[in-house]
């Protein structure tokens, strides 16, 4: 008894229902629920979509996981219930007891309705008792009371040793005696007994009761072997069957003459019976077992005779509903498929099919019979294989009655597999099966499902359209292989073009079963591979070629038009061009091809704009049986296996066309060209170009590269040849046009074009020009154009410096060549040639710095190739390099340009300061960096620092740079406004001054540099031509022309410039004739080293007491200016760069004092850098050490003994005074550790300050203006405790000029000493630090942490307390800190008001000191302010 489907569910669980389930049957049933799903999924979601395969797999998977939680949560309750456990044994020990109780009554109420109903008690023996009583004895006593009354003695040993020899002797006897059939395998005589055995059916064991051999046998027990294989635990015949058995087989053999053959036919019969018995359960067990079986009927049963079984019910149903309709068999009989096990009376089983199977397969199910072990399921597989195999083998008739094609018979599946074209792939195989369970064919493809569930479709309802539907999957299938055969071509495949004119007489016989294989770079060529005959699997190839036509002209077309237009028009609404556009495709040529041919070029003829006259075709085939009834000629049908060399055929076709087309180009820009030619080896296309056109514009005006192109260049080259390349394509990103390679291969007779040893050039050279789909072959003809330009312009470059190499040694130690190919060259330059220049010539660029009709320019890029010290930043320059290389068209003169700046170029863009950002207020307060490279020329560069100090620096020679101060303009003979003059400038350069350099650069100076300034074109100045020492200029000249030859920049010689003003006019003066003489070519033989050394160096100390002159000095000494250890430090020019800042700020601010009328810091006027300030007593004097270029600060007492004004007479101890000077020093010119130069920090800067009094060392002056001396006596106490801290003092307190970065308040590097007027009061900020250790666990973790105090100090009352303006700012935490020094300021402010504190002292000093002392902070005071 089983549970039937749930309504609401048809996949519900379907377990049997009794009073207690097994678990192991729970579990049994989930798996095979789920197992179902599965299987019933894998058929359904086949014909889904991706989203609805999602939504079903997401479905079954929370089914499954609620049914086995479900499971688990019942395998935990059993295991931890015992009670449960007890009660099951008891209530199992009651069910056997009462399972007992009714099999006892069961038996009793047998006996009585069936073998007690004809029972009768015995008649009472009347004689008998007559004669008892008459008597007194009787004769006869019944057997039972015989039996009771007579004693039974059993044999002994003995007599038994003495008995059984003589019983077997007997029991041989009566075997050889009697007929015995030969099926019994086991005769065994023994104990007096005989064990007779049929194998795998039954075993019987017989005796006799006499020595008389004529007495029936005695049956004693017999036992059968038969079992159920599915159900090999259960019995199949209880044991008081096989006794009753054995009763009737013993009455039967009694009475027998042949009474063991007829042992064995009884009990083989009554076994083959029971083997039918089992065959039909298990036939009743496969057709519940599911869903699935619906299709095997049993259709009969007679009772140990026979019984037939029905299988493929739906198949035949439509085997018989189509020939009904098709009336091919009488209406009502229809035919089934099945078969009949059959005992006959010899129990011999037969098996009838229908309808029948061949002899071959008969037998095999047969022989599934004589195995020792068969069952059901295996006789069915069997019937329904060979069904099978018979169905594919029809079925393989049927489709190569019909087409060509490769059917094998798949036995292991089993299932048909058809490679309908040849050599098919795995995944073009179709594959045909046959459902086991429904007979249905199940028709199966890798690759598509439509035409697959057509073949399908005609296979089980119609095989008339069978070959169709092949039909239709073969034209696919060959649509499929084409693009993976062009899957690396730059072409587009269609199976039908849209906007292809299908009305054309041309195109309407290949509508159908064609390929159009579209040449991207070729617009208008079509491929077309027309499939002539599917069954056959020839195709025919033609070359399509159309014309791009608008549609608007038909009149039907233009009226629709129209009338959307109306239509829009009255909407208000636009559309788009590309929607207003109707184009069509209109066929021009169809011209049949022959894949085993090569394209000839006389089988086109070109007319304008790509038009093919068809007629000449059409006329030039005189054969018409080739031709159709349109009169279109027909190609040659080839089989399907040409499709291999597709890819060659349509790549050839693609490449010579876009040759034809590119040589047609050629000749239109007038460039000579050689036919089309083929390699020998490799058989690739390429073009031979001869020359090309030079009677352009940019040729005609450089005449000296138009004459070496055709004296050198082009005899020099063996060929230009010109071939094509593709670009392999990523198959799976088939949205990305493919892209083909041009090449240009200049293929030259040796290495040394340029006969010169220095310079190898390759044997060839090749440039790559890229072409999309899109461009056309004008673009690559223009591309290789520009090649050949930069091949020309590189070449001649190298022309000239192949003869410098030869000529010039110096060039081989500055430089080395790397590589050269014609159009790009690498050189190596710099340190150990560290550094790498490339150069390239780009002719599609405009250059309008160049006033010139040269099309393009030469490109650099420069890269270090090795780990050095100074990396290359000649990339800075770039612009500037380009400029300079395209104006001088000297590579000789590039590279000493280089050698030159390489150095000091590295060296000033290794600085710190750049990598140092800081905001400019008045530079729209955008983050700067303190230091700024402005390159002006390629060798002239302004440094600007903080953008208000400037440094112009000239590289003048290999070994020589002028330095000078940028603020002051040559031309302008003035200052500059936006810039302030370095103070101390000179005294600092005269350290690193060297101009021993001079003597090799003095032309190159005073001609190329005389005249120009650092500043821009459009505000230099028209310079008056020279009124005086006309014979120092004319000397001059004399000697540049000598000098002229080796100079770097090989400039024309031209008469200086004379100004006014003119800087440089002190070289004329006193070291011209020493300098022109030395370096002529009439050099005196008494000039001495020494004399020349003693000239060269006067130069420079004259030039030292100018100020606005120039300093010249060499590499070595520039790099020792901008030297530095790592990135992180600074060198000597901007630690003094930041030293002069800060001086000029102080300077500036005494200038602006804030009492115009009475200012309290006077300069002095004699000294530099010294300001007296009387109201302190005090001198401050900015002292510059030229030999270290360090700045220092120094404090001077102006206290007077003997004056009487005690107010202004001040008297300042030495210890103060070096107090004052060891903080301000650290201050403002703090020494780093490592280099021992002075690095300030971004605050103490404060270079975004747009005003200097908001500057650090201007409220600095400020505060020594308007301070009283009894406050700056408590500032130094303060400072005095700073450095040398108490051990009992909590906190050490740092007196900010300029608030810190990281201290909480937003405005940072402002000053931290502000003068409140209204108030008369000071603002201080103290910097606390903790000096307790951080490892004393009762000291919470804030204490240690750095906050800033800001302070109020009272002049007029003498009272400091917290800023109140603390409420404005972020506090980062501190609230409880303030909160207790609010308290320790009003508690010590309470004390001095009781103890009278004296006023003329501050009480700044004892604020401080209380804080320090006395600042705690509680535990929780972390969490507060968190």
């Amino acid at each position: 008894m089983s549970a039937g489907p749930s309504v609401g569910n048809s996949n519900a669980l379907i377990v049997p229902i009794y009073d207690k389930i097994p678990l192991s049957h729970l579990l049994d049933a989930a798996v095979q629920k789920t197992y179902h799903e599965l299987y019933t999924m894998a058929d359904v979601l086949h014909g889904k979509s991706i989203l609805e395969r999602k939504i079903e797999l997401i479905k079954f998977a929370c089914r499954a996981r609620q049914l086995f939680i479900r499971i688990l949560a019942v395998v935990k309750w059993a295991a931890t219930t015992g009670k449960v456990t007890a009660c099951e044994d008891i209530q199992n020990f009651l069910e056997l007891r009462a399972r007992l109780i009714r099999e006892t009554s069961d038996s009793l109420a047998q006996l009585a309705r069936e073998k007690l109903l004809e029972a009768r008690v015995p008649n009472f023996p009347v004689t008998d008792t007559i004669d008892a009583m008459t008597l007194g004895s009787v004769n006869f006593l019944p057997k039972r009371i015989a039996d009771v009354i007579t004693t039974f003695t059993p044999a002994t040993e003995s007599e038994r040793q003495q008995i059984l020899p003589r019983l077997q002797q007997i029991l041989a006897a009566r075997i050889s005696t009697s007929e015995l059939p030969i099926q019994f395998t086991t005769v065994i005589i023994k104990n007096g007994l005989v064990t007779l055995t049929v194998d795998r059916e039954f075993e019987v064991k017989l005796g006799i009761t006499n020595d008389n051999l004529s007495s029936p046998w005695r049956l004693y027990q017999t036992k059968l072997f038969l079992q159920d294989p599915e159900e090999p635990e259960q019995d199949l015949v209880h044991p008081m069957q096989i006794k009753v058995l054995t009763n009737f087989i013993q009455s039967w053999i009694n009475e027998s003459e042949k009474p063991l053959v007829d042992l064995y036919h009884y009990l083989h019969y009554y076994c083959q019976a029971l083997r039918l018995q089992i065959l039909f359960e298990q036939a009743h067990r496969i057709r519940n077992q599911g869903a699935k079986q619906k299709d095997l009927h049993i259709s009969g049963y007679n009772s140990c005779k026979s019984f037939s079984i029905e299988y493929w019910k739906d198949y035949t149903t439509n085997i018989n509903n189509n020939n009904q309709q098709k009336k091919q068999i009488p209406s009502g009989k229809n035919m089934d498929i099945g078969m009949t096990i059959v005992c006959d009376d010899d129990g011999k089983f037969q098996i009838q099919h229908w309808p029948p199977l061949p002899i071959d397969d008969t037998v095999a199910v047969l022989k599934i019979l004589e195995k020792p072990i068969f069952t059901m399921e295996d006789i069915l597989n069997r019937a329904i294989y060979a069904r099978c195999q018979r169905r594919f083998e029809e079925l393989k008739e049927t489709i190569l009655s019909t087409t060509i094609a490769n059917i094998e018979i798949d036995s292991s599946i089993p299932a048909l597999q058809c490679e309908l074209l040849p050599e098919s792939t795995s995944e073009e195989i179709l594959f045909i099966s046959i459902n086991p369970f429904s007979g249905l064919f199940k028709v199966v493809s890798y690759m598509e499902t439509r035409y697959s569930q057509q073949i399908e479709n005609a296979l089980n309802r119609d095989q008339t359209n069978l070959i169709d539907a092949i039909n239709l999957f073969k034209i696919w299938l060959i649509q499929q292989r084409v693009p993976s055969l062009l899957a690396h071509l730059n072409c587009h495949i269609y199976t039908r073009i849209p906007s292809l004119n299908s009305k054309h007489e041309l195109i309407m016989p290949f509508i159908n079963n064609s390929i159009y294989i579209e040449l991207i770079h070729n617009e208008g060529f079509y491929i077309l591979l027309h499939v002539s005959d599917v069954n056959q699997l020839l195709v025919q190839y033609y070359l399509l070629i159309v014309e791009k036509r608008s549609s608007i002209h038909e009149s039907l077309v233009q009226q629709q038009q129209q009338q959307q237009q109306q239509q829009t028009s009255n909407q208000q609404t636009t559309t788009s061009n590309d929607e207003g556009a109707k184009w069509i495709l209109e066929p021009l040529v169809l011209y049949p091809l022959d894949p085993t041919t090569f394209l000839r070029k006389e089988l086109f003829e070109f007319k304008n704009a790509f038009q093919y006259n068809k007629s000449i075709i059409d006329g030039d085939d005189d054969d018409d049986d080739d031709n159709d009834d349109n009169g279109i000629k027909q190609a040659q049908p080839i089989s399907i296996l040409s499709l291999k060399s597709l890819m060659k055929f349509v790549n050839f076709y693609d490449e010579m066309l876009s040759f034809i087309f590119l040589k047609e180009n050629f000749q239109q820009k007038k460039t000579i060209c050689k036919n089309i030619l083929y390699c020998p080896w490799t058989g690739i296309p390429y073009l031979d170009i001869v020359r090309i056109l030079t009677d352009d514009d940019s040729f005609v005006s450089n005449t000296e590269l138009l004459s070496y192109i055709n004296e050198y260049f082009w005899p020099r080259i063996q060929s230009c040849t010109i071939q094509l390349a593709y670009i392999v394509r990523d198959i799976g990103r088939e949205h990305k046009s493919a892209t083909r390679q041009w090449t240009l291969n200049l293929n030259l007779f040796n290495k040394n074009y340029f006969h010169n040893a220095f310079i190898k050039t390759p044997y060839n050279s090749i440039v790559v020009c890229n072409q999309t789909s899109q461009e056309t072959s004008i673009k690559i003809v223009d591309c290789i154009h520009s090649k050949l330009r930069a091949a020309f312009e590189l070449t001649h470059l190298f022309e000239n410096y192949s003869l410098s190499l030869l000529e010039l040694t110096d060039l081989h130690a500055i430089s080395k060549l790397i590589s050269f190919n014609f159009f790009k060259c690498t050189i190596h330059y710099g340190p150990n040639f560290a550094y790498a220049v490339t150069l390239t010539y780009n002719s599609n660029q405009t250059q309008q710095e160049l006033n010139s009709i040269v099309e393009g320019t030469f490109d650099l890029r420069f890269q270090t190739i090795k780990n050095t010290f100074l990396p290359t930043y000649h990339q800075t320059l770039s612009r500037k390099l380009i400029l300079f290389l395209n104006q001088t068209r000297s590579l000789k003169q590039f590279i000493r340009l280089l050698h030159m700046t390489a150095i000091p170029l590295s060296s000033i863009a290794r600085l710190d300061c750049f990598n140092r950002p800081i905001v400019f207020v008045n530079h729209g307060s955008c983050a700067q960096a303190i230091l700024a490279l402005v390159p002006y020329t390629e060798s002239r560069w302004r440094l600007i620092f903080g953008q208000i100090f400037t440094l112009d620096i000239q590289i003048c020679g290999p070994n020589l740079i002028l330095v000078r101060d940028g603020s002051f303009s040559v031309q302008l003979n003035s200052s500059l406004s936006e810039f302030a003059p370095i103070p101390r400038l000179k005294e600092f350069l005269s350290v690193y001054a060297d101009d021993r350099g001079l003597t090799f650069e003095f032309s190159d100076i005073t001609n190329c540099f005389h005249e120009q300034d650092f500043i821009f074109s459009e505000q230099q100045a028209s310079l008056l031509p020279p009124s005086s020492n006309q014979m120092t200029n004319q000397t001059l000249n004399t000697t540049n022309d000598s000098i002229l030859q080796n100079s770097f920049m090989e400039i024309t010689t031209q008469s200086p410039v004379a100004s006014p003003s003119d800087i440089y006019d002190v070289i004329f003066r006193d070291s011209l004739p020493i300098t022109s003489a030395s370096m002529s070519s009439n050099v005196r033989s008494d000039h001495t080293d020494n004399q020349q050394l003693s000239v060269l160096y006067s130069y420079n100390r004259e030039l030292l007491t100018k100020v606005n002159y120039p300093v010249y000095m060499t590499q070595h000494t520039f790099f020792q200016m901008l030297f530095t250890p790592d990135g992180h430090q600074w060198s000597k020019l901007e630690s003094f760069l930041a030293s002069s800042l800060l001086v000029r700020q102080f300077a500036k601010a005494v200038t602006e004092p804030a009492d115009a009328n009475n200012p309290t810091v006077r300069s002095t006027p004699n000294e530099q850098d010294t300001y007296r300030i009387e109201h302190l007593s005090l001198q401050i004097s900015f002292v510059f050490d030229i030999p270290t270029t360090l700045y220092r600060i120094y404090f001077i007492s102006l206290f007077d003994s003997t004056s009487q004004q005690q107010q202004s007479n001040i008297f300042w101890s030495r210890d103060e005074l070096q107090i004052m000077e060891i903080f301000f020093n650290n201050t403002f010119f703090p020494l780093s550790p490592l280099s021992n130069l002075i690095m300030p920090s971004i605050d103490i800067l404060s270079l975004q300050a747009s005003q200097n009094l908001s500057t650090a060392m201007g409220s600095f002056e400020r505060m020594l203006s308007l301070i009283h001396p009894r406050i700056l006596k408590d500032l130094v106490n303060i400072i005095g405790l700073e450095q040398n801290p108490e051990s009992h003092h909590l906190w050490r307190a740092r007196w900010c000029l300029a608030i810190p970065q990281g201290s909480g308040f937003t405005q940072v590097g402002q000053p931290a000493i502000y003068y409140m007027p209204s108030r008369s009061s000071f603002l201080f900020m103290f910097q606390f630090i903790s000096r307790i250790s951080q490892n004393d666990s009762q000291i919470n973790i804030s204490n240690t942490s750095t906050f800033i105090v800001p302070l109020i100090h009272d002049m007029i009352s003498n009272q400091t307390t917290l800023w109140d303006g603390l409420n404005k700012q972020p506090t980062m935490g501190n609230e409880v800190k303030y909160q207790t020094i609010i308290k320790i300021l009003h508690t010590l402010r309470e004390t001095m008001n009781q103890n009278s504190f004296v006023l003329d002292e501050c009480s700044l000093y004892p604020s401080i000191l209380e804080l320090i002392t006395r600042l705690q902070i509680p535990f929780t005071s972390n969490n507060t302010s968190s």
